[in-house]
């Protein structure tokens, strides 16, 4: 997660961390929906990032 917030910004990172509190409380969100708020919020395209990072076990660092 503190590699997600290195790529979008910690305001847009503790931002989507309120809205997802906010819209689900303690429940889970599928990793889809995770993605989507995520893209949502940080107006970026970050589909690529999660996949490398969940899919291949490749810690997300250098630029996006």
């Amino acid at each position: 997660m503190r590699a997600l917030q290195e790529i979008i910004g910690k305001d847009t990172y503790f931002r989507i961390v309120r809205k997802y509190l906010c819209d689900n409380g303690c429940s889970t969100i599928s990793e889809e929906d995770f993605i989507q708020l995520c893209e949502e919020e940080s107006k970026m395209q970050l589909k690529h990032i999660f996949e490398r990072w969940l899919r291949n076990n490749e810690y997300p660092v250098g630029k996006y």
